[in-house]
């Protein structure tokens, strides 16, 4: 039911909706579960550093530049513009994070886990209906790779979690089955 999507469902959501019926048996809180596995794995496989582009041309690049000539062309400039600006993605993947981390190492010469910590302390990213996964590793949190493989269970675990619909109020079924 999940992949046969109607042309007048525009997100996920309202397809989740359109097919959970529980007089047919079909229990909202399994549909959005299955969804959210389907939607992970999805995020996942096309998390793939070459799928970045990191040449001139795209818009992440045209951001950094930006980013570069406001912050003065030095790195405590790039990293300081954080107190003023924030991100807002309606994406679930990670790609501008990863790219500006990529994009500002290699600039400034600096290791991307040093850049990914300043990063993610200073700059906010604010994803409404959450990430497929977190992006700096800290001892509790569910951190993954930028390019982990699809195909294992943990790293889909660990993005499901952080994934919500516009929709969804998580059950205590939910929170069990995700916490």
């Amino acid at each position: 039911d999940l992949l046969k999507s109607r042309p007048q469902d525009n997100s996920i959501d309202s397809v989740i909706q359109a097919i959970s019926d529980p007089a047919r048996g079909k229990d909202l809180p399994k549909m959005m579960a299955t969804a959210k596995l389907i939607t992970a794995r999805i995020i996942i496989g096309y998390e793939k550093f070459d799928n970045l582009e990191t040449d001139k041309g795209n818009w992440c690049e045209t951001l950094y530049e930006k980013l570069y000539i406001a912050g003065a062309r030095q790195y405590d400039g790039v990293m300081g513009l954080g107190d003023r600006l924030v991100f807002v993605t309606f994406n679930y993947d990670r790609s501008l994070e990863r790219f500006l981390i990529y994009r500002i190492a290699k600039e400034f010469e600096k290791s991307e886990e040093d850049v990914a910590k300043d990063l993610m302390a200073k700059y906010k990213f604010i994803h409404p209906h959450g990430k497929a996964g977190v992006i700096l590793d800290n001892s509790d949190s569910d951190y993954r790779t930028y390019e982990d493989n699809w195909q294992d269970g943990e790293s889909i675990h660990k993005a499901v979690k952080e994934i919500k619909f516009i929709t969804e109020t998580l059950t205590p079924e939910e929170e069990h089955t995700f916490g």
